[in-house]
């Protein structure tokens, strides 16, 4: 199983998205390998006033870099909430998914903020 953590570390960049100024909250360009999976460009981006209400967007990339194919059962992003528990962000459309070596997902999900402190 590959998990993907990172917290909120520094702001890095800008955009706007719907009149609203959106920032890089978080940033990982990797690589880092596992079981044969390159994970790069981990980035998060959100408001520049996160708070409950509102959303992140996620994005990063996993490329295969083994022989053959991988099937993937899911691709998510886990959380930590403030109570010790974690929860997962999935885009179930990359359910299966099967990648020739070589290949890239480039995976996106947005995450509403639900809790402060997470």
């Amino acid at each position: 199983m590959l998990i993907i953590a990172a917290s909120v570390v520094s702001v890095l960049g800008q955009l706007s998205v719907g009149g609203e100024e959106r920032v890089v909250l978080c940033r990982y360009d990797g690589p880092d390998v596992r079981e044969d999976v390159r994970l790069t460009n981990f980035t998060v981006y959100g408001p520049k006033d996160l708070r409950v209400g509102k959303y992140v967007v996620v994005f990063f990339n996993l490329e295969y870099v083994g022989s053959g194919s991988i099937t993937f059962d899911r691709i998510y992003v886990s959380a930590a909430l403030p109570d010790g528990s974690r929860r997962e962000f999935e885009d179930k459309s990359y359910r299966g998914r099967v990648v020739e070596s070589g290949n890239i997902i480039r995976f996106h999900v947005e995450i509403d903020v639900e809790v402060e402190g997470v």
